[in-house]
């Protein structure tokens, strides 16, 4: 290059296998992305000084969450934990000085501790995974689900209405009950695969993101289970003809299956790390964002009518 006369800067110029870039990280010899050292340090900071004070300018607040989703974008398992603030952000104007609710301080918080402890990667894909580790269904297999053991699921009425969720949930659970936590010295991923007859949820566990009331929270727990289990979840679609076994367990069908290899997890107490606090702060935060577009709209239609040009004919007429 100096032969043909590129004019280089030698200053901007190193070797290596390891390089940053624009607030990524990237390791040539192990081909993998990652947010860079100096990124994650700046957000986990920022987060500690706002969480610390309690309360936050809310232009302050979308100017970093811009920063944060262009660099979690090499961070699927962290992606998910952005959404409530987005929700959040896009209900209350820029000006306002706003206390930070609870969902919103627990997702950053667990955002900051995740960068503090080293997570600026997802888990090296090796493969992918073409024997399923499960296959759920919308009942959970046969645990029976209450008002009293999941509250949540019943939030729209019947816990008909919350199907899409109640199928990730299963997954969920399946997740927790078939893989082991991330073994010492393990670098890869372990890739698992996993059957659902909800495309909805198959296109979800892709894009890991939605906004979307109860899917958002069982979707950040079921992120927070794969980083403790050092795993990726590759969840594919399967015509409910092709799931029979998991309808025949979900109906009661006990037949062709040995009791002794039955797992039992109580919904009320499955050991989550986020899942119940987050629930009882996203209600809250609901009511929130309820609010606030509330009167936002109240002050848009203020002021359209103070900005509204009064006709000839009510001129006359007062």
């Amino acid at each position: 290059m100096v032969i043909v006369g590129v004019p280089l800067a030698w200053r901007k110029v190193k070797g290596g296998f390891e390089t940053d870039y624009i607030g990524y990280w990237i390791d040539v010899r192990k081909q993998r992305v990652g947010l860079s050292e100096a990124q994650a340090q700046w957000i986990a900071d920022w987060i500690a000084r706002t969480t610390a004070t309690g309360k936050v300018l809310m232009g302050e607040v979308h100017s970093v969450l811009g920063r944060m989703g262009f660099g979690l974008q090499a961070l699927d398992l962290l992606k998910p934990f952005l959404a409530p603030i987005h929700a959040w952000v896009a209900a209350a104007p820029a000006r306002l000085v706003l206390q930070i609710p609870e969902l919103i301080h627990l997702v950053l918080a667990f955002i900051q501790e995740a960068l503090e402890q080293g997570f600026r990667s997802d888990p090296l894909e090796l493969g992918n995974s073409s024997r399923p580790a499960f296959r759920a269904n919308a009942k959970w297999f046969s645990e029976r689900i209450t008002r009293h053991n999941a509250p949540w699921a019943f939030s729209k009425g019947e816990a008909f209405r919350s199907i899409a969720s109640l199928e990730f949930f299963a997954s969920l659970l399946s997740v927790m009950a078939f893989v082991p936590h991330l073994e010492e010295g393990r670098e890869s991923a372990l890739v698992l695969g996993g059957d659902t007859d909800n495309q909805g949820n198959a296109s979800l566990s892709n894009r890991m993101g939605t906004t979307k009331f109860p899917l958002i929270v069982i979707l950040m727990e079921l992120t927070a289970q794969l980083m403790r289990r050092g795993a990726k979840l590759q969840l594919r679609w399967l015509p409910r003809e092709q799931n029979e076994e998991a309808d025949a367990l979900s109906n009661g069908g006990f037949h062709g299956f040995h009791p002794d290899n039955r797992v039992r997890i109580d919904p009320a107490n499955f050991g989550d790390i986020l899942f119940w606090k987050m629930i009882r702060a996203a209600a809250k935060l609901e009511l929130e964002i309820r609010h606030l577009k509330a009167k936002r709209k109240q002050v848009t239609g203020d002021a359209r009518t103070a900005n509204r040009k009064v006709p000839k004919q009510e001129k006359y007429s007062s």
